[in-house]
This record gives structure tokens, C-alpha cells and sequence, in this order.
């Protein structure tokens, strides 16, 4: 199969986050099925800046021909679209069996669907989280507007629509209820992502942290959603309680939060407990997670949750919050635990890990058997094959767990 990503921000743009990492290990995972895979992107670095890559010449990363495009030069939104990008797609979209896009309430988004439409090449959108209630309720009458006028009548244009879980297809399923779509989780890819003992020590003594101190670990851009405020406020709880710990904050603070979290934390007299590294990725991301004993990932919506995927995979158990997409597909496996989105229920869930470590120890085989089952590349990868045949031949696989307006 000739299959097209069309994608603002791929590797090596990993500000952009968990959508540029996951998309960047599937489309190697359907390279090496055979796959001819090829990726269209900007050279936007996600951090308003430019990546230093060839512009309009092919790049072979990971078996993957990748074509990075220039933005726009100037704008507020200048690095979610590529005049020239554009160009090429309307030039060569005919090569390709079918075109994968992510690119919702951008402009990119509406002209690939048109484009691929008037050729005839099915196009499958990912949403990405892109329509949960949460991302339209943040300049909720612009986007409303742009839903009608632009967005909608581009998904119709789409053959299918791709959810990553049950999640997601729950928050949206009012506006997309019309709609083909399919789910199929992200991916993450446990050759890399595995436990690495190994790494432990090293990766605490870089941020002077002693082998038998807790280790609380929280991945992802540093954004309002995240709640790390609530994260924070629950530490200060658990520090009255007498208990040490560490906490690992690490990811980009595009938004400039993080200001306002680090004067919380030393309102609340944490600040010597939490480190914050900025943004890791790649192969340094591993090191982390062997460095931690738990992941927190407290968020009011969080489509899937690349993070808690990747730290299951090193074997940590998982703090998680009822709006974090990826607790739908593992709530019945004993891999942590689901606490209420308040300051309470977070402080009691990391007393209980303190308290019982044993117990929370005994969850990370599951955590590691249940990643590898679900969501490792290889497996993620020959089910979106399965979706992509089923939109081009015109059938219905069970696996893909199909949604039809039809009731099919």
C-alpha cells in the first residue's frame, strides 16, 4: 500500500508532542510491514522557530521518505501550513493508495480533504483529541464558526475518521454521530520502551536524587490542562504527612506556565521536592522513566496519553485522572490507579503508593504485558492496515471496532 501522512510537525519537531512522537513510530511500524510510506510536514520546530532539515528533498528516516515543506514566514498560526506543501500534494497526491492526515482547526485540515476529493484518494483524518469538549470550549465562538463553515464539511469529505479509543469516541460522539470512524490506539514502540534498570542510578545522580527516595514522574508540555497545580497542592499534602519524595516535571513550557506553577510550589513549601527538566525526548525520555517509581499524569482531558503508554511500557505503575483518555483501554488490568481530578483524591492516591509500595510494585509486569498486548508499534501498525483496506476495498473489520452512521 502507497500510504501519504500529511502532518505540521514531525521528527525531529518533538515540541509539537505526543502526536509528532506517535505518528513518527507508525509510520515506521507500517514501513516495515512493507509499507511505502511517505511523509509530507513543515519545517516548523514547534517551539515558533525552524528545523535545520532539507526543504522539498526527500529524507530517508527510519525507511520513511520523509519531504519537509516550508511554513508560512510570518503569522500567528505560520507553522501549521505550507503554501508549497500544498502545491505538491495537488502535483503527486495520485501516486498514493491513501492519504492519513492530522491537522484539525488548521487550514491544512480543510485543503487536503478538498484536494483529495476532486482526485479521488481517500483520505482517514486522526482527530487527535482535536474535538473533545475541552480543546472547543478554548475560543469556543471562533471555533464554532470554523467547525461550521470549515470543518465539518472537510471531515465529510473524508472516507473515515480515526479515534484512538473509546475515550474520545464518547466526547465527540454528538458532533461526529454522522460520521464513519474507527478506533485504533496510538502506538509506542516497547523495543525502546522497555524497563531499563540500568539506567536508574545515573539518571538520578544527574538531578542529585538518593536511590531510595520515592520518585514521582509527570511527562507533557506544561499547559493549564495538565493540572499540574493540583499535583503540586496534593504534594504539599503528602509532605505534612511526613513523607519524602521527588517530583520530575518534565516537558516544554511553550505556554509559559510554568512560572506561575514554581511560585505555587514555593507558596506551598514543595519547591525543594519538585525538579523541573524541561523538555526531554528521544532516547533520554527512557532514562526518566527508569529513574521513577510512579507516573502521575493528572489531567482534565487527555485524548490518549503517549506518556502513561511509555512509562507503562519501562514498568511503572500509573496515577491517573478519569480525564486521561488511555485509563478507558487499561481500567480492568491492575496496572495503578484512577483518582478524582481534586487535590484530596491525588494526595490520597500518592500516600497510597507510599504507604504500600510493595503492592504498587507488583503492578508494573502488568503494566509492561499489557503495553506490549495493546500498544506496541508492530501490533498498532497491521491494525490501522487493517482500517486502511477496510476504506479502501469498502468493508467493515470487527478489530477496528467501526462506528456507521448506518448503524453497521
Amino acid at each position: 500500500m502507497r500510504i501519504l501522512f500529511v502532518i505540521p510537525g514531525y521528527e525531529p519537531a518533538w515540541a509539537f508532542g505526543g502526536t509528532t512522537a506517535g505518528q513518527r513510530i507508525l509510520a515506521r511500524a507500517l514501513a516495515t510491514m512493507g509499507h511505502k510510506v511517505t511523509v509530507y510536514t513543515t519545517n516548523a520546530n514547534g517551539l515558533g522557530g525552524t528545523l535545520d532539515v532539507p526543504l522539498e528533498k526527500p529524507v530517508d528516516l527510519g525507511g520513511v521518505k520523509v519531504i519537509y515543506y516550508p511554513c508560512l514566514p510570518f503569522g500567528p498560526k505560520r507553522e501549521f501550513y505550507s503554501y508549497r506543501m500544498m502545491k505538491a500534494l495537488q502535483k503527486n497526491v495520485k501516486q498514493f493508495d491513501i492519504v492519513y492526515l492530522i491537522s484539525m482547526h488548521q487550514l491544512i485540515g480543510v485543503e487536503v480533504p478538498y484536494i483529495c476529493s476532486r482526485i479521488g484518494v481517500p483520505v482517514v483524518h486522526h482527530i487527535a483529541g482535536a474535538l473533545n469538549p475541552y480543546i472547543l470550549n478554548k475560543g469556543r465562538i471562533k471555533k464554532l464558526i470554523w467547525w461550521k463553515l470549515f470543518n465539518k464539511p472537510s471531515l465529510k469529505r473524508c472516507a473515515a475518521l480515526h479515534l484512538t479509543g473509546v475515550y474520545e469516541r464518547e466526547k465527540t460522539a454528538s458532533l461526529l454521530k454522522w460520521s464513519e470512524n474507527f478506533l485504533v490506539p496510538n502506538c509506542i514502540d516497547c523495543s525502546h520502551f522497555r524497563p531499563r534498570p540500568d539506567l536508574r542510578s545515573s539518571y538520578r545522580s544527574k538531578f542529585g536524587i538518593d536511590d531510595n527516595i520515592p520518585v514521582l514522574v509527570s511527562v507533557g508540555r506544561i499547559d493549564p490542562k495538565k493540572r499540574l497545580d493540583i499535583l503540586i497542592q496534593a504534594l504539599a499534602e503528602v509532605k505534612k504527612s511526613g513523607y519524602d519524595f521527588r517530583l520530575l516535571v518534565v516537558g516544554n513550557d511553550k505556554v509559559k506556565f510554568a512560572f506561575f506553577l514554581k511560585k505555587l510550589a514555593e507558596e506551598l513549601d514543595v519547591a525543594d521536592r519538585i525538579i523541573w527538566t524541561g523538555l526531554i525526548a528521544g532516547d533520554k525520555i527512557v532514562g526518566i522513566y527508569a529513574a521513577g517509581d510512579l507516573l502521575a499524569h493528572i489531567s482534565m482531558d487527555e485524548n490518549f496519553g503517549i506518556a502513561v503508554a511509555e512509562a507503562m511500557a519501562v514498568g511503572l505503575p500509573i496515577l491517573v485522572t478519569p480525564g486521561v483518555g488511555i485509563w478507558y483501554e487499561v481500567k480492568d488490568k491492575n496496572v495503578g490507579r484512577c483518582v478524582s481530578l481534586n487535590v484530596d483524591s491525588v494526595a490520597q492516591g500518592i500516600i497510597d503508593f507510599l504507604e504500600h509500595r510493595e503492592k504498587w510494585e507488583a503492578m508494573r509486569q502488568e503494566a509492561i504485558d499489557i503495553t506490549r498486548e495493546r500498544f506496541d508499534a508492530p501490533k498498532v501498525a497491521k491494525l490501522m492496515t487493517r482500517a486502511f483496506l477496510d476504506v479502501i476495498e469498502g468493508v467493515r473489520s470487527p478489530e477496528c471496532r467501526w462506528h456507521s452512521p448506518r448503524g453497521g
